[in-house]
């Protein structure tokens, strides 16, 4: 099983089994690939902080989008989603609507270009100016485009094929992962991000009300299913008390509700902007 594959012998209580229920608070796991990620992008972001002058809120959102990476990528919650449907479900949840809308409301681009070494910041500035770098990604900034990609991005990994080779191979998983947080910081920048570059909020409400309808049209496929839509589940799930349709419904409704409300609460701070910047405007009329 991935599990077997991913985790350290020490970190497993019989070797080469499936984690059970007594292993899972011990089930944690050391990629280096991951924490090197980590561990870089924090060291950038506060370097370029202190050079910006980076609000401690921003500051604060971002380290905490960092952590929340972590724990989904390297906590029992990692181990547990190759047995369980719906650990992997709290993992989708936690990468795109935790993790990647409170990176985006940090606003990270500059602070990690400006911690960067000199030299290279000024060889990555001319790069791009003389080359074009990044060009092939110009069709990207429009945010419909983003919300779409996100969607697709959401709904070609809850198919069958590609979600039970997420669940079998280590590097399945690993480009799944990076698929939906890119994705998701695409999204919710365009949503969240600087004002000069993100929607207007009304229009920003409207995304997030969309993003919210289709997220519950999939959820309540998953949830109202009467037959399990991935084998390797069937497995896993008995080792847990239950049976493999009751375990995917239970991911559905982790989709569902969790997901619902963290859109509605962005919907509202939205909405809330809306209010509060409508008497400056007058004011400034």
């Amino acid at each position: 099983m991935l599990t077997a594959r991913l985790l350290p012998a020490g970190l497993v209580a019989h070797d080469g089994a499936p984690v059970q229920p007594h292993d899972a608070l011990w089930a944690w796991r050391f990629d280096p690939l991951v924490v090197v990620v980590l561990l870089v992008a924090a060291a950038l972001y506060v370097a370029g902080c202190r050079s910006l002058g980076t609000t401690r809120c921003r500051s604060a959102a971002f380290l905490a989008g960092l952590g929340v990476i972590a724990v989904a990528l390297l906590s029992p919650i990692d181990a547990l989603s190759a047995e369980l449907m719906s650990a992997h479900m709290v993992q989708h949840v936690l990468l795109m609507f935790v993790a990647a809308p409170m990176i985006a409301v940090s606003v990270p681009g500059p602070a990690l270009i400006r911690g960067l070494p000199t030299q290279v910041r000024r060889s990555f500035v001319s790069t791009r100016r003389a080359t074009g770098l990044f060009a092939g990604l110009r069709w990207l900034r429009a945010p419909m485009r983003r919300w779409m990609l996100f969607v697709a991005v959401l709904w070609l990994w809850h198919a069958s094929a590609l979600y039970e080779a997420a669940v079998e191979n280590r590097w399945v998983h690993t480009v799944e992962h990076a698929s939906f947080i890119g994705a998701a910081l695409l999204l919710w920048s365009s949503v969240l991000g600087a004002r000069r570059t993100r929607l207007p909020d009304g229009l920003g409400v409207l995304a997030v009300f969309a993003l919210m309808m289709q997220g519950v049209v999939l959820a309540a496929l998953i949830t109202f299913s009467q037959f399990a839509w991935y084998e390797p589940y069937a497995a896993g799930a008995p080792g847990w008390g239950l049976d493999a349709v009751t375990d995917q419904r239970l991911a559905g409704l982790l989709m569902w509700f969790p997901t619902s409300l963290i859109n509605l609460i962005i919907a509202g701070v939205l909405l809330a902007h809306i209010v509060t910047d409508e008497p400056s405007r007058h004011e400034r009329a």
